[in-house]
């Protein structure tokens, strides 16, 4: 199976990653967590993603479940149960200078934005390669990024540091600027450092769901059911 067809959205919408166990991962996540004045539980979980991803449910507008998830490789998957996604740079970076190993941050959200008779509809398209050092780089930890985008207007693409061996610089260059980076190419950049991020086989089948329970300024936070979230952001229910 693949993620591609999107049927984990928005949890999927950008996916983290460290180089190194899950169990290491969880360790110093939960450490970080207490530091942080944080109550913290922890629950193992087995199985596929899907059943991972479920029990991250309900999302909520501010995430207070952590899913630290093992794959077939060597790398460690992270996604959260925040209500529009989830929020990788925190702490992939943060713990990428703990532990210390390389991170990953792999974005995709297809451009479907557009004017219809009640108003505007869909989402702003993105495809992002963060790769990250375990030391200070061109940006903080950043070791090389990669990013096309829209934000209500033309497409940008942007880069930060030195290009890697397997890239495909010579696409940078397209006359279509939304050509320059896409979704084919995230896929072979992350599958040239070891990650299938699409494929739903390269995940599990353990990992570590975190939970932290912690006061906010303006009450607790708003928690919404899968298909509540889906109609809010105008994504066809499957």
């Amino acid at each position: 199976m693949t993620l591609l067809d999107r049927h984990l959205a928005p949890t999927t919408n950008a996916i983290g990653f460290w180089e190194c166990p899950a169990e290491r991962v969880r360790d110093e996540f939960v450490a970080w967590l207490r530091w942080l004045n944080r109550d913290v539980t922890v629950f193992e979980v087995n199985g596929s993603l899907d059943d991972a991803v479920a029990a991250l449910r309900p999302l909520g507008a501010c995430p207070y479940r952590q899913l630290v998830f093992q794959t077939s490789s060597q790398w460690t998957a992270y996604l959260d149960s925040g209500l529009r996604g989830t929020d990788t740079a925190s702490p992939i970076g943060h713990l990428c200078r703990v532990i210390p190993c390389r991170g990953l941050i792999a974005r995709w959200v297809p451009h479907t934005r557009r004017k219809t008779e009640t108003g505007w509809t869909g989402e702003y398209g993105i495809v992002d390669f963060d790769l990250l050092a375990d030391h200070p780089a061109a940006r903080l930890n950043t070791e090389r990024a990669i990013l096309m985008m829209n934000d209500g207007g033309p497409w940008k693409f942007h880069t930060v540091g030195d290009p890697l061996p397997f890239e495909q610089t010579e696409r940078y260059e397209a006359k279509k600027i939304r050509d320059r980076f896409t979704v084919d190419m995230l896929e072979e950049y992350c599958r040239a450092i070891g990650v299938e991020v699409f494929d739903e086989e390269f995940y599990g089948p353990r990992g570590y769901v975190i939970e932290q329970r912690f006061r906010e300024p303006n009450g607790p936070a708003q928690r919404r059911p899968l298909d509540e979230l889906l109609r809010l952001l105008r994504i066809p229910p499957r």
